[in-house]
């Protein structure tokens, strides 16, 4: 069980080259729930979000060139990292830019 609802909302950039980058920096004992975000790409290509482990948390999703997503923010999360301590990173075979809006809690066990 995950305790978050109580926490800040963090709003950040994404700008990103090609390749697998990291979005968000691991936080000792913390997880990330993405709340909504926006993403375009510059030119065609598939985007991915991972952990730093390059274990998936979204699927592949295409974008056309200039295209982009930009899904509705809700207050239960798009998606979270699967465990504690771990990056949340994007893959890209072009560059991508946008924005998010996250937060981040602690793993509660019971």
């Amino acid at each position: 069980m995950a305790k978050g609802e109580d926490n800040p909302i963090i709003y950040d950039d994404i700008n990103v080259a090609s390749g697998t980058t990291a979005i968000i920096t691991a936080v000792a004992g913390r997880r990330f729930r993405v709340l909504g975000y926006t993403v375009v790409a510059n030119a065609a290509t598939g985007i991915q979000f991972v952990d730093e482990d390059g274990t998936a948390i979204t699927g592949n999703m295409q974008l056309a060139a200039k295209g982009g997503l930009s899904p509705n923010a809700t207050y239960i999360g798009q998606f979270e990292t699967p465990t504690v301590n771990k990056e949340l990173r994007i893959i890209c075979t072009e560059d991508v830019d946008g924005h998010m809006a996250y937060q981040e809690f602690e793993e509660i066990t019971t």
